[in-house]
């Protein structure tokens, strides 16, 4: 009797030991649910360093690249200090940035216990077998052992074969080989994540229309909305917190209308081609001021045929109405400047400026209206309501006469506000006096366009294309492809890299030398020759930079078109680099000149509120005074011509206009 109640309380336990095991087995997540629970904020791929390589004029480029672990095996012998091992370590960072990797930042709601508030990171990289996967293992857990790290590594929990390490502030950090569907593999995790599989399947095919892709990228920023909760809940009730985050969702930021989109880079046949798309752009399109009127050949006639670059774009001022509205929210008098404005000078900022002048924006440089250098410069802005705008124009000139005359004292005389007609065009122009200042901003306004330039011959130029009535750039060979009927485009920019490539190749010819010098060998016959190819060799084919915006449904999409050769592209870099960059450079330096001396030297008070942000352009003594800046220029010459110059620029023209 006592056996046969001993076998049921048997039989009872197990009973229960399964029910147990199959109810957990029940209330646990199936992979499925696994991989639904992971979301990616971020994602890349990409394909190794040899198929970003395919223009034959890059082949000595990639060739030299190879050597570089064959000269650094050197250097032991031939430097006292350097250790082997770091030398290895080296190596191995090179190969890993060589071969295939995938990077993922992801959010999993399942797994929140890892750090990071649910977030975690995990980097993969395709090696060439097990042998490399183990080597590089093996290089980390050396270093780690030797770091005297508080709690040594230790075999992971989450992933079999692995180790894992406390690494502060990333917390918990896992590594190792792992053998995957598609070869060995190095990896690195840290945060919240407790199986490599769910990560793995949020990478998309890597795979681009239209081209043979290296690089794909994806995002999808509504994985921020869980960190954005949490700051909420920390906040509390703070409305500063609360105005924050309600701000970020209404930008696409965060929230489950966030933007999300993908990143491609690859090449075709002929050209390297990247492109941008924001999948749910439309519904932030507004609030981007993403232009969503289309471009016809007729809007790129006001740019001549020979443009060396050319900028066309959809656009009108709406954003900065917005920008003040955005201002005034967040307590900055707006209205009260705007009327003060309007007092000053009778012009209504956002009714007879803002409101009558858009549509359509260009700016180029081209042979015609210069020679193609930074002097060529045309700048349009095509008119929605002319009369008014210059109506509106007409009172700031008035006031700004009537204040420099009053007000403005003797330095008044330095600057030239002057109208002239040349060849049938009326010009206008605010530019210095008596002082050798190179430079003379000019305008004029056409039946369409507002047409501004740095030097008068460039602003007649365009006018004369502007109502030209031709094709002009429509009809370019650098748009060659470019219409096609899928794609209504919003805007076009188009750059001939050929002439920056003529700047940029002597640079490109030194940093050519001193790559192929530094991986040959002195004491072997490793060497690579000449990297950098002969010029006419570099620029047979130079394909201009071509960059389009359209939109497919709901996505926006950016794509540039460019050169496939690597160097060939890094030459025009070089070659902007050179012709830009001490202009860059000057104007940071005047601008640090000007910080201290631009209220005291002026007669335009100290600093207050004004100056910073929207309402320094809504200030009327600014929009005035502006171009009496030059007159200082007559009392100390040299460096300061530069640090005043800047202030050359009025916010509206200052000059007749009939």
């Amino acid at each position: 009797m006592l056996t046969c109640v001993r076998k049921r309380r048997l039989w009872l336990a197990a009973g229960l030991c399964l029910s147990a095991a199959a109810g957990a087995m029940a209330g646990g997540p199936t992979d499925t649910e696994r991989v639904a629970a992971v979301k990616a904020l971020f994602t890349v791929q990409r394909a190794d360093l040899a198929s970003c390589l395919v223009d034959p004029r890059d082949r000595t480029l990639g060739e030299a690249l190879g050597m570089i672990p064959a000269r650094l095996r050197e250097l032991p012998g031939e430097v006292p200090d350097a250790q082997a091992q770091a030398i290895e370590l080296a190596i191995s960072a090179i190969k890993l940035l060589a071969r295939p990797g995938k990077l993922a930042v992801v959010y999993d709601a399942g797994y929140p216990a890892g750090g990071f508030l649910g977030y975690g990171i995990v980097a993969s990289v395709l090696l060439d077998g097990e042998d490399d996967a183990r080597a590089i293992d093996g290089q980390v857990r050396g270093m780690l052992a030797q770091a005297d790290l508080p709690v040594p590594p230790e075999d992971s929990l989450r992933f079999d074969g692995f180790k894992e390490v406390q690494l502060p502030p990333a917390g918990a950090v896992a590594f190792g080989a792992r053998k995957a569907e598609d070869g060995w593999r190095f990896e690195i995790v840290a945060g919240s994540v407790d199986a490599l599989a769910p990560v793995m399947a949020v990478f998309p095919a890597m795979k681009a229309e239209g081209m043979n892709p290296v690089m794909v990228a994806t995002f999808d920023l509504s994985a921020l909305t869980p960190l954005a909760t949490f700051a909420q809940q920390m906040a509390g009730n703070d409305p500063q917190a609360s105005n924050a985050i309600r701000a970020m969702t209404d930008a696409g930021l965060v929230g489950p209308d966030a933007a999300r989109g993908r990143f491609e880079v690859g090449y075709t046949k002929t050209e390297s081609v990247t492109r941008i798309s924001i999948d749910n752009a439309k519904r932030h399109a507004q609030a981007w001021s993403l232009p969503t009127a289309v471009l016809t050949r007729a809007d790129l006639a006001p740019i001549p045929a020979d443009a060396t670059f050319a900028s066309v774009s959809k656009a009108d001022l709406s954003a900065l109405k917005r920008v003040m509205d955005e201002a005034a929210k967040a307590g900055a008098d707006v209205e009260g400047a705007l009327e003060h404005l309007k007092a000053e000078t009778g012009v209504d900022l956002r009714a007879d400026v803002l409101d009558t002048v858009g549509g359509t924006a260009i700016l180029y440089t081209s042979e015609a209206t210069g020679g193609g250098g930074l002097g060529s410069v045309a700048v349009l802005l095509s008119l929605k309501d002319r009369a008014r705008f210059l109506e509106a124009h007409d009172k700031v000139v008035e006031r700004a006469r009537r204040h420099i005359a009053e007000d403005a004292g003797p330095r008044a005389k330095y600057v030239s506000i002057r109208s002239w007609d040349e060849g049938g065009v009326r010009m206008n122009q605010v530019a210095a006096r008596g002082v050798p200042v190179p430079l003379e901003l000019t305008y004029a306004v056409t039946d369409k366009w507002l047409v501004a330039g740095l030097i008068p011959q460039s602003v007649l130029a365009a006018v004369r294309q502007a109502t030209a009535g031709n094709a002009g750039f429509a009809d370019s060979p650098m748009l060659k492809g470019v219409w096609r009927e899928d794609r209504p485009l919003t805007s076009i920019a188009a750059v001939n890299l050929r002439g920056f490539m003529r700047a940029g190749y002597p640079l490109m010819s030194l940093v050519g030398s001193a790559i192929s010098r530094g991986v040959a060998s002195p004491t072997s016959d490793r060497d690579p020759g000449m990297i950098v190819p002969l010029y006419a060799d570099l620029t047979r084919v130079a394909r201009p930079l071509v960059q389009v915006t359209y939109w497919t449904g709901d996505a926006y999409v950016a794509e540039v078109a460019c050169e496939r050769s690597v160097l060939a592209c890094a030459t025009a870099v070089l070659g902007v680099a050179a012709e830009v960059g001490p202009l860059i450079a000057g104007a940071a330096a005047s601008r640090e000149r000007r910080h201290g001396e631009e209220h005291h030297g002026l007669g335009i008070g100290d600093a207050g509120a004004w100056r910073l942000g929207l309402l320094r352009g809504l200030e009327p003594r600014w929009m005035l005074l502006s171009p009496l800046r030059l007159a200082a220029i007559g009392e100390s010459w040299g460096p300061t011509v530069e640090a005043r110059i800047n202030g050359l620029v009025p916010v509206l023209p200052l000059a007749d206009q009939r």
